[in-house]
Formats: C-alpha cells, structure tokens, sequence
C-alpha cells in the first residue's frame, strides 16, 4: 500500500449475511496514527470495546491508514430468495 494506495476491501458480518465493500485510496499516516495505535492499546474501556487479533502479535510493527473511499455500498443477500441487493452508500 505504500507502493500503490489503490485498495479494495471487502468487511463481512457474522450476524447477517452481508458485506461492506469499498474501492478508494490509502494514505500512510506514519507517525500521525500511532496516538490512535497506542489509544487501543492502552485504554482499558477502548480495549474492551475492540480488542482486534494484530493487537495479540507481539514484537511486530503495525502501520495506520486513512481509506479515502471513491465507493462505498453494503451487499445484503436474502437467504430465502438467494438474491443479492446492492445499497450504493457512496
């Protein structure tokens, strides 16, 4: 990503079958995010809240992004039917 900030990315739910999908670009925020890094790790009530596996990885070196979408939509397909809907959210 810091070769290319073109990024795609799909986030699923367990709750219901549907995803998040977005295309947009990515910025290295360098030494800017790591406040909201060290924010996760330290903050008791944020950690309990969000408490993400990378967090576990100990010894490893962790970047932050700023995703700048060009599109945005959520997928939801209905289980019965099997037919997908699209809702375009950007």
């Amino acid at each position: 990503m810091q070769n290319n900030k073109n990024i795609a990315m799909v986030i699923g739910t367990e709750l219901a079958p549907g995803t998040v999908q977005l295309n947009g670009e990515a910025e290295w925020l360098k030494g800017e995010g790591l406040p909201y890094l060290d924010k996760i790790t330290i903050d008791p009530d944020l950690k309990n809240l969000y408490y993400g596996p990378f967090l576990k990885l100990e010894g490893k070196d962790f970047a932050v992004f700023k995703v700048k979408p060009n599109w945005l939509r959520y997928l939801r397909l209905d289980l019965v039917t099997e037919k997908e809907d699209y809702y375009q959210i950007i």
